[in-house]
């Protein structure tokens, strides 16, 4: 297999906005060599590029590699803290119009099971486009997420409340899902999609979710499908049910920490205090 080939089979499974970072990559003349990745790690910067994104492609390079049994290069030197990326979430109104709209039959036909598929499992829009029909068992109430990045693929169980936008799945391409988000958030919202958010604001929206609800981490890590290897899960987890910008029809706000001085801020501590009673 040549690395052309490769990538054409990357493009198809990741999506085109990861294979064009391959491209990118290969077109400046990329080798796996972990000094190869230094220098155009430098190049990235030259170039303007955000550290945040500079480690994006960093990082998508590097899957590319694993996906195909190749030793991934290193960067040495490179140290990026997660916590300063964008990381966009819907806000819980938003998600409840999307699926409203799915159920009313607002979106165009093979529009609801992806916002079905994106809002209950938090899967990534190539791994909704990696559905295939025999891993949709609505006899057995079951589905098969082909989880990509290198995470757990597992059977999970399909509510009946899915049943029957799933019945006759037919998947797209990665690009046809990725494209897909603008005209879905078109039919819930006045305003033009926002720069940056797509189908990973309902993932870290779902992980957000579930953690105000009560729902422990290692639940969490386990359903949203991480590789629980060494503490990469519990910092993936940590990020998502953290996202720092709040997305709504209204636009992208920054989420504030809120008022540290307030019952709120502390809520789930408080309703849960041991000892606090004792002084009623």
């Amino acid at each position: 297999m040549t690395i052309r080939e490769a990538l054409e089979i990357y493009a198809r499974e990741a999506g085109t906005q990861y294979a064009a970072r391959v491209r990118r990559w290969l077109d400046w003349g990329g080798r796996a060599e972990d000094e190869i990745l230094a220098r155009y790690s430098r190049h990235l910067r030259e170039q303007g590029l955000s550290d945040g994104t500079v480690d994006l492609h960093l990082r998508t390079i590097r899957a590319f590699y694993r996906r195909f049994g190749v030793r991934p290069p290193a960067v040495r030197g490179w140290r990026f803290d997660a916590r300063e990326s964008r990381r966009p979430a819907l806000d819980r109104e938003l998600i409840r119009e999307l699926v409203s709209a799915a159920k009313r039959g607002q979106l165009f036909a093979w529009h609801a099971p992806l916002v079905a598929l994106a809002t209950v499992y938090g899967m990534r829009a190539a791994e909704m486009a990696a559905v295939r029909s025999e891993d949709i068992d609505v006899g057995h109430s079951r589905i098969y997420i082909r989880t990509l990045k290198g995470g757990v693929r597992r059977w999970a169980w399909l509510p009946p409340e899915l049943h029957g936008f799933l019945e006759g799945w037919q998947a797209p391409s990665p690009a046809e899902v990725e494209r897909a988000f603008a005209d879905i958030w078109s039919a819930v919202a006045d305003d033009p999609k926002p720069r940056g958010v797509g189908w990973h604001a309902i993932r870290r929206a779902l992980v957000r979710d579930l953690a105000e609800a009560g729902v422990s981490s290692q639940s969490r890590i386990r359903f949203l499908r991480w590789r629980d290897a060494g503490s990469g899960a519990a910092r993936m987890d940590a990020l998502y049910s953290a996202p720092n910008l709040l997305v709504s029809r209204e636009g992208v706000e920054a989420v504030t920490e809120g008022d540290q001085g307030s019952r709120d801020y502390d809520r789930e501590v408080w309703d849960r205090h041991p000892y606090l009673p004792m002084w009623s």
